[in-house]
Parts: structure tokens; sequence; C-alpha cells
């Protein structure tokens, strides 16, 4: 065992290591992916290395060869599995039948059990190798050159002890780390190649993410070139990658909209670590230049520091703005047309029925014929019942153009009720209904807009009576404590026809009612519990309904009770803004005053003429120019105006006249007009007028207006 084992060792060794080689290699191969062309490269590779480790043996007697056969071909059963082993021992059992030698049978025996043990190690392990320790390694050597020592069995009787003796100790002790070292190093090769898969796939998956992504990325050198591209460049930009590499920022620059220089210089801050974004003009290879919006990113590339480039196409946010803001200009020009058309329709509708309502109100009071006092009083109730109607739609569009605001004042709100529910026991009485108000409080003074109120009360107690037809209405207010808040609770408790579950959901919805069609059994435009809602919501409170179909219906409101003391006009004000409009002060003043009324319309000037003629010296004017006539002549305490003059005039004119005499100072302008849209008032009373009365009005409302403007005079 001198020079000739020395050198068979080496070059076994040497050997065994290309092995390892050959099969990480083989391993690694990503184009080969059917996994039985692999193994068996790997059965060929390892009976090809064992024939040759059988070729570099070194002699121990003649005929008796030994080499590491044993090495090889157990680390394959255990790493490589049973289809390479098996290969590598048919392929080394058939080298060394046909070496033979007395050794023969001994050397075929060693391969197949050294394969075999390796084998059986594996299955055992369920083929979970790679996370097999040293020691474990170092164990599985020594079992494996145990069975090969029991080979020696095949020897002739008469070198068997001899050979024994003399390969116990190199075997047992020298072989055994040579498995533990091929070993150690197939481990280390399969997490290098694990190593490996793993960037290969993390590398995959980066390149299908870099390709899906919509805009445009690019990884760009410190001048800004392009080292890659992905797919959404080329879609955007409909230049292949191959033609994009190397391109810079003047490539993509549509001409004349971009400092290229500038871009040149963001492309070096990023190289240097800072993120910079901006917006760049470029153009297609089809000519179409777009806005883009471009952000660059510090990064690396192949291990060298680059730019990442990303390019977003703000061609569709641009036709999107462009769009949205068409479609407000639309909706604007929708609602403006709208706004127009109401303020017509209410001009319109308003001016002529100063002539219904005022004719019909003079028939009540000076017809003495039963018959013909009972169709003007007909009349009146119809005229009511448009005006209703026309003040409700109105309602709705001051809401919907967020026109109605809360101006609030302290007034007493049991009696408010009670004088409503005193005038609707008449209504009751007509239809032997009963029509009460319960309370424990005698008074309750609240802070809230009594406009909305008085429609919310308004709109109740006429509906419950509407629908009513026998026992009767009950209505309740109190004061409750609700989670350590005060509310106002209002209930309106009908025996009327009642609401079915499914229809309770409608009756808030804007011109809906439970009853609809050609065959709906009331009256109204649907709107009333709408706006009620809308109100009640705008003072902070809730309205809830509870009825069965039949069983009558229970409507409860809850408004937060405001103890603020605190008014914004006097109690006297406010409960003439809530009366009845067909109260009317019997006192008047003994002296009369002389009104002037300018208003181009006959019908309006005769009723307005007739409601006031008792009680003050009317004149009369159509134009500007008689008006003008008559203030000159005369010195009048009222000026009544309208607006709408007729032919493109307005009494603006009139009114900013009057502003440069001294001697009209004080004296008050109502404007009298159709115009009652919302904000209309405003704008009459930043005008300068006095005061405002909508068309159609009472003789009441006339007078108690001008009472007004001429107190304290």
């Amino acid at each position: 065992m001198g020079k000739s084992i020395f050198l068979g060792l080496v070059l076994n060794t040497a050997l065994l290591i290309a092995l390892g080689l050959i099969y990480n290699l083989i391993r690694g191969l990503t184009r080969i992916t059917n996994r039985y062309v692999k193994e068996t490269l790997i059965g060929l590779s390892t009976g090809a290395i064992g024939i040759a480790i059988m070729g570099t043996p070194w002699v121990l007697m003649e005929g008796v060869v030994f080499d590491t056969r044993s090495v090889l071909i157990s680390i394959s059963g255990m790493f490589f599995g049973t289809i390479p082993t098996i290969i590598g021992m048919v392929m080394m059992s058939l080298f060394r039948l046909s070496s033979g030698g007395s050794g023969m049978e001994m050397g075929i025996a060693t391969v197949v059990v050294c394969g075999s043990i390796g084998i059986i190690w594996r299955n055992v392990r369920q083929g979970k190798v790679k996370k097999i320790s040293l020691s474990e390694l170092y164990l599985f050597g020594i079992v494996v050159h145990l069975g090969m020592m029991l080979c020696t069995l095949f020897l002739p009787e008469a070198s068997r002890e001899f050979v024994f003796k003399a390969i116990s100790l190199p075997v047992l002790v020298i072989y055994p780390v040579a498995e533990l070292l091929l070993g150690w190093m197939l481990l280390n090769g399969e997490e290098t190649l694990k190593t490996r898969v793993a960037l290969v796939e993390s590398e995959s998956k980066f390149r299908r993410l870099f390709d899906t992504v919509d805009e445009a990325i690019f990884l760009l050198d410190r001048e800004g070139r392009v080292l890659d591209s992905n797919k959404g460049a080329e879609r955007m930009f409909g230049y292949s990658s191959h033609d994009l590499l190397n391109q810079g920022a003047d490539f993509f620059a549509a001409p004349g909209k971009n400092d290229v220089s500038q871009v040149n210089q963001f492309t070096q801050r990023a190289f240097d670590g800072e993120s910079k974004s901006f917006e760049f003009w470029v153009i297609r290879k089809n000519g179409e230049v777009f806005l883009s919006l471009v952000k660059l990113y510090p990064a690396t590339f192949k291990d060298e520091n680059a730019v990442i480039a990303l390019a977003i196409d703000l061609s569709e946010r641009i036709k999107h703005e462009l769009e949205l803001k068409e479609a407000k200009d639309r909706a604007e020009s929708a609602n403006k047309l709208k706004s127009n058309f109401l303020a017509n329709m209410s001009h319109e509708l308003r001016t002529p029925m100063i002539g219904i309502m005022g004719y019909s109100e003079m028939i009540m009071e000076t017809e003495e014929s039963p018959e013909i006092k009972r169709s003007g009083e007909k009349i009146f109730e119809s005229a009511q019942r448009l005006m209703q109607t026309l003040n409700l739609i109105l309602d709705l569009s001051k809401i919907e153009s967020g026109y109605t605001e809360i101006n609030s004042s302290r007034f007493d709100v049991i009696s408010v009720i009670k004088d409503m529910t005193s005038k609707l026991q008449v209504s009751a009485a007509k239809k032997n209904l009963t029509f009460v108000f319960k309370s424990t409080l005698n008074e309750l003074f609240v802070v809230t807009d009594p406009r909305l109120l008085h429609h919310v009360f308004a709109n109740l107690f006429d509906n419950a009576l509407k629908f009513t037809h026998e026992g009767g209405v009950e209505i309740s207010l109190e004061l409750e404590v609700i989670k350590r808040s005060k509310w106002l609770v209002l209930v309106v408790k009908d025996t009327g026809i009642g609401i079915s579950e499914q229809d309770q959901s409608i009756i808030w919805d804007e011109f809906r009612q439970v009853s609809e069609g050609w065959g709906r059994g009331y009256e109204g435009t649907g709107l009333g519990l709408s706006l009620t809602k809308r109100f009640i919501k705008k003072m902070g409170g809730e309205i809830r309904v509870e009825s069965r179909l039949g069983e009558g219906s229970t409507f409860i409101v809850k408004l937060p009770y405001n103890e603020d003391t605190r008014v914004t006009g006097s109690e006297e004000e406010v409960m003439e803004m809530i009366e009845s409009v067909d109260k009317l002060e019997t006192t008047m003043d003994t002296e009369f005053s002389t009104i002037l009324i300018v208003d181009d319309d006959d019908i309006s000037l005769d009723v307005t003429v007739a409601f006031l003629k008792h009680h003050y010296t009317v004149h009369t004017a159509k134009n500007v120019v008689e008006a003008f006539e008559l203030i000159n002549k005369n010195r009048y305490s009222i000026i009544l105006l309208d607006i709408n003059l007729g032919k493109g005039v307005t009494g603006f004119q009139i009114l900013e006249e009057l502003k440069k005499r001294p001697d009209y100072a004080g004296v008050p302008v109502i404007a009298v007009t159709a115009y009652a849209m919302a904000g209309d008032k405003a704008v009459f009373l930043r005008a300068g007028c006095t005061d405002y009365v909508s068309k159609p009005f009472t003789r009441s409302t006339l007078l108690k207006v001008c009472e007004k403007v001429t107190s304290g005079k």
C-alpha cells in the first residue's frame, strides 16, 4: 500500500469531486424540465465516473484491486435516487465483469450492496436528504463500508482472511470520511442550487410583473440612456425593446414642448439618490403627442447604480377631466335652466293669481247674494290650492339649491298649535270628526325657525284630517329628556285609513303618494311629507311613522329643544308670521296716508287699489315716467313698487333714483312682485326696499305690511 495506493486515492477523490460538480450542473439545467431525462443523465454520469474510478484503482495483490466506487454508488443511492443509482450500478457491474480477476465477485457485490444501502437509507428518510446532518453522513459511511467488508466473503478462501485484515483499517477509517466529504459537497451544492433557483424564480416573477404593468418602466443610466424597458413601454410608445435600448430623453420628447436638459439633470439627481416627479410631453412612434407623468427613483441594475423611470400616460385622465368639466357645465346649465323656468313659472302664475284671489276675496266681502258669495269662496279656495302647490314646488327648489336657511326666533309653540287646531276643528266638525290637542304644558317657548315649524305642523295636521273619515285626530306635545338631551316631541295620531308597511317607505319620496295613478283617491302633489322630513332634518330633528292599513297612523316628530332665550325679533313679529293671513286687525290709523302704486299690470293695480282705498289715499303709475311725474308733484308716505315693469324696465331704476333724493330718504318702499324664488327677497332688501310682499296676496297681508312700515310715524 505504497505509492500506488496514494495515487489511487488522489485520482479517486478527484473523480468524486467531478461527480458532485456534474450532478449540480445537470440539476441546474433549466432547459431540461423532464425529471426522468435529468435522472437518466445523472445515472449515466454516475456510471461513467464509477467506471473511471474503477479504472484508477490501487492494487492490493494480483487480481485484487480497490477504489472508492463504494463511496460513489452509496452517495448516489442516498442523494440521486433509485433510477440514477441503478443505472450507475448496472454500468459499473458490467465494467467489473468485463475486467475479470479473482476479486470480480467481490467488486460486483460491493457495487450492489453499497448502492442498495444508499437507496434504502434514502427511502427510510422519505427522500428528505437535504437536511441530513454531518454526523448522520459519517454514520452512513460506516454502515456502507461495513457492508463492503462483508463483501470479502465473495473472495477466494485462500485470500479472504489476508484481504480482510489488510483493508479493514483504511476502509473503516478513510472511506467514511470520504463519504462525509462528498455528501457535504453535495449538500452545499443543493443549497447553492436552491438559492440559484430561487433567484431565477424571483427574477422571472419580477420580469413578469415588470412586463405586466401597463405603465412604461425604464432602467436608465446616469446619462438617461435606456438600459432595459418593459412591455408597457413598447405598448405606450410603439417601439420594440430593442429600438428603445440606449435611447435618451430627446428620443421620447415631443418637439418644442420640453426642456430636455432639465430632464437630464433630474435623471442625474435620481442616479445620486434624489427621487423626482414631473410632467413630460412625449411622442409615440405614430407621431401622436401626449402628456405623461414621469417619476424617477434611484435603483441598481446588475450591481450598478441606475434609475427607474415610470412613465404614466395622462391622456385618459385629461380626457376624463374634460368630460367631467363638460358634464359639470351641462349640469350647471340645466340647473340654471331649471331655475329660470321655475322663476318664470312662478312669476307668470302669481301675476294672474292676484286677479283671481283678489276679485274672489272682494266678492266674498261685498256680495250679498249667498249663491254668488259661495262661488267667490270656491274660487278663492281653488286659487289657494293652486298657490299651495306652487309654493311646495318652490320650497323643494329652495332646498335643492341650498337656499333654505334657519331663521330662528323665540316664540310659544303651545299657543301656535292651539291657534292652528282651533281653526282645523271647524273643518273636522264638518266631517263629524274630533280634533283635539293635549299637553301637560301651558306654554313652551322655543328658539327655532317659526316658518319651517309652522309648515311641519300644518302639513301633519292637514294630512291627518284629510285621511281620516271616522273617529278623529289627537295631537300631543311634550318635552322629553332623551340621552341627557332635551327634545320637543310632537305626536299626531289619527284613526284614518292607515299606511301599509310596504308603502311606508315611499311616503317620504318627492311626488309620491300611496294612492297614485288614474284612480288615486286623494288630492295633493306628493310633496308635503317629503318637504316636512327635509325641514325637520334641517332643524336637527327626525320624524317616523307607525301605522297599519285600516288602523290609523301615528307620526312622531322629535326636535332639539333650544333653551337659548336670545331672539331675532319680537314675539309680536313672530306671531304675525305664523298667524293665519286671514286675520285682520280692526284698528287702523285714522289719519289717511298717501300711497303710490307702481305696477304695469292693470289687474294687479285694480286689486291693490281696491284693497287699500278705504285706508289710504292711493295714486297709481304704470311706468317709470308716470311714477316720477307723480313723485315730483306729491309727497308719498309709502311706495308700492312692482319689480318687472315690462319692456326691460325694472323697479330698481325707480329705487336708485329715489336714493338720490333727500326728501325720499326715509320713505318706505315695499317691493310688491311675483318674483318669489329662493333668494329673491334678499335681493330686493339689499337693493334698498324696506319690505317685500309676494303676489298673490290677500287684503290683510297687504294692509299689515303697510301698517308695519308706517308704524311709529
